[in-house]
């Protein structure tokens, strides 16, 4: 996107992208909300002031996904639970899509998880960290595994 907007920031229905993110994971009652941040944060920062309790984490360079997780380690060390990854920009999130994968995650004991979608089907990857991992159905059948 060629603007003086984070991509975060832009308008959708009247509300920025980002305020659907925050407002799902709200309806989670987190015990605490990180954003990480890089390119144009101080605009972000200043879109988000309205948003009381939100905590931010610099990550510069920007090295992507896993990288950002990393940066909040010195933020989150200290915290017990789940910590649940989101994008900003996926304003069609919903909750009872997240409370599921929590749930799923919770009842496996994994140490870690995610959510992909293939063929328009949900499914949960199990320990993405280690080894292959695999995408499964909701009937756990493969979909994909993946060599890391």
């Amino acid at each position: 996107m060629k603007s003086s907007l984070p991509k975060v920031l832009h308008p959708v229905a009247g509300r920025p992208i980002i305020e659907y993110v925050l407002r799902v994971a709200e309806s989670l009652s987190p015990a605490t909300t990180t954003l990480v941040v890089g390119h144009m944060k101080d605009t972000l920062q200043q879109g988000l002031a309205a948003w009381p309790g939100l905590r931010f984490v610099v990550q510069e360079p920007q090295l992507g996904t896993g990288h950002a997780l990393l940066q909040t380690a010195p933020v989150l060390e200290h915290e017990k639970g789940v910590v649940l990854l989101l994008s900003g920009d996926v304003p069609l999130l919903r909750r009872n899509t997240l409370a599921s994968l929590l749930a799923r995650h919770e009842g496996t004991g994994a140490g870690g998880g995610g959510l992909v979608e293939q063929n328009g089907e949900r499914a949960v990857e199990e320990e993405p960290r280690h080894h292959p991992s695999r995408a499964r159905d909701p009937a756990r059948n493969d979909l994909r595994i993946r060599d890391h």
